[in-house]
């Protein structure tokens, strides 16, 4: 029990040490947490944003490249046979294009922006949590002033 005791007066001593945080520090501190969330939201909504236009593209090559085929078989020679070869071929390099750079953006975002993201909401939780607790803590003081 002695051991517990002077445990607690090492922690209430090194709690006195701590310099204290007022409101305004909080509140800014707070600021600053939001506008990191604000930064990590914007940045995860143009990597959405990116993966829908990958994706489009994607789909698009899919139904496009083998029109380009056929467009091309069709004509049989001359110029607009090497126009057709050209958009065939252009329409495979960005299907292929398309879905790995699809890929690598599922991936960046997955394993960059959602952790990121999760992080930073956490932190502007806890940044609240602070705040309530605090004025929670002004309170219960000045409720304990106006009972005396």
């Amino acid at each position: 029990m002695l051991e517990r005791d002077s445990h607690r007066q090492q922690v209430l001593k090194l709690l006195a040490q701590d310099q204290e945080i007022n409101e305004t520090q909080l509140k800014e501190f707070r600021m600053q947490l939001e506008l990191s969330l604000d930064s990590w939201e914007a940045n995860a909504k143009k990597i959405r944003l990116r993966i829908l236009i990958a994706v489009a593209v994607y789909v698009a090559m899919i139904y496009l490249q083998p029109t380009f085929k056929l467009a091309r078989q069709s004509v049989g020679g001359g110029p607009m046979a090497i126009v057709y070869s050209i958009l065939e071929w252009g329409s495979l390099f960005a299907l292929f294009a398309s879905f790995f750079i699809g890929v690598w953006l599922v991936g960046s975002y997955f394993f960059r922006y959602a952790p990121g993201l999760k992080r930073a909401r956490f932190d502007v939780q806890t940044g609240m949590m602070l705040e309530l607790q605090q004025q929670v803590a002004e309170l219960r003081e000045e409720m304990k002033r106006r009972d005396k």
